[in-house]
């Protein structure tokens, strides 16, 4: 079982109250230390490889960090008396855990949020049991407030704590700007469950992912073209010879207007609140409608861009429906994988809300004007503020 899998799993285990002691925690060793399959730690480096530095987290790794802990919940899962002092341990050694992993020599290292995050999922998990079940756990009849309180400050710790975000944007900064928004969509696709830590707080199992801020909750694929790709062409006239990128619009996405034939002819995109644009030759191609757009039940989830010469040559949308639609467009014979591009996470929680293009010419059969550069943003379905 992957990395992703297990976490999405228990994240929709949290979303559902537990009905008895340790029923939380059973799930949870479930996930992080199955039986007969590598635990859920040893699979970061291979996971996180693609955009952090795989020896950093392995280095991290390899002092068994976790070792005392599992033994801590496989104990207290199966305890029938001493559940206290088992939970006492956990909450100690995950608090020194913590400490460990962000402060003195690790602070500033950006390379152990793979770590981070799926450390800080099963801390909130254990004190979420403890705020829970405590009655049950401290055989006692009365109400302790303050296992609420260490729950809401530690979820309010881990949301609030974005200079590991600041540090990691300004390493991807030295890169080009495709670089970083690919960089920044793999990273998105483990840190986005964190934007269900609300789901930890008591009586809230059924609260909706948020991202904490429009930064962290826009997400931008591209600008792709030719010229951009690593063993694309990069001559001196490539720029020269493009018009300009549109404006970049944000704003409910509409529709879409496809002109496509050998290449993406046009591109027309269709706002609730805003103007059309369009990029290319509306009379080339054959055209493709497509309506009935919204916000909130019907949107852009993904979008496969296909190059051919130079230009876009077809393009294939997701919709949150379940939908897709036909390669509109050429997408025959992909000669190399820079010729085909994905652009989205493909999850309902993210939503296309704008296009930007540059048209181009084709010189290839002597073509006219075509679309020849694209990027697309997506924003996250609820952002804090």
């Amino acid at each position: 079982m992957s990395w992703d899998t297990r976490i999405t799993e228990f994240i929709n285990i949290i979303s559902k109250d537990t009905s008895e002691c340790a029923e939380l925690i059973a799930d949870l060793i479930t996930r992080y230390f199955p039986e007969n399959e590598s635990d859920i730690f040893t699979q970061l480096p291979e996971r996180s490889q693609n955009v952090f530095k795989r020896d950093e987290v392995e280095k991290e790794l390899g002092q068994d960090i976790t070792k005392e802990i599992k033994q801590n919940l496989i104990e207290y899962r199966d305890a029938s008396s001493k559940r206290s002092e088992y939970m006492t341990n956990l909450v100690k050694r995950c608090d020194i855990f913590y400490n460990n992993l962000i402060t003195g020599k690790n602070k500033n290292n950006i390379n152990l949020i793979p770590i981070a995050i799926t450390y800080s999922i099963m801390h909130l998990a254990i004190l979420k049991e403890r705020s829970t079940y405590h009655k049950e756990i401290y055989k006692t009849n009365k109400s302790d407030e303050t296992y609420d309180s260490d729950l809401k400050r530690k979820v309010q710790d881990i949301e609030t704590d974005q200079a590991a975000i600041a540090r990691y944007t300004e390493m991807c900064n030295r890169s080009n700007s495709r670089l970083f928004n690919e960089a920044k969509a793999e990273f998105m696709k483990m840190y986005m469950n964190t934007f269900a830590l609300d789901k930890f707080l008591p009586n809230n199992s059924n609260a909706p992912t948020i991202a904490p801020n429009r930064e962290i909750g826009t997400l931008i694929f591209g600008i792709y073209g030719n010229d951009t790709f690593p063993d694309g062409d990069h001559g001196p006239d490539d720029h020269g010879k493009l018009n300009p990128l549109g404006d970049v619009k944000r704003d409910v996405i509409t529709g879409f207007n496809v002109h496509a034939g050998f290449y993406l002819d046009c591109l027309t995109v269709k706002f609730k609140n805003q103007d059309a644009f369009s990029a290319g030759n509306e009379k080339g191609g054959e055209a493709t409608t497509i309506r009935g757009l919204n916000a909130k039940h019907n949107y852009v989830i993904g979008v496969d861009v296909y190059f051919r010469d130079e230009v876009v040559s077809a393009i294939r949308f997701y919709m949150s429906d379940g939908q897709i639609t036909e390669v509109l467009g050429n997408g025959e014979k992909i000669q190399k994988k820079t010729d085909q591009v994905n652009c989205g996470l493909y999850h309902t929680d993210f939503k296309l809300v704008g296009v930007q293009m540059a048209e181009a010419n084709s010189d290839k059969y002597a073509h006219n004007r075509c679309v020849g550069h694209i990027s697309f943003i997506f924003e996250h379905m609820r952002i804090a503020d």
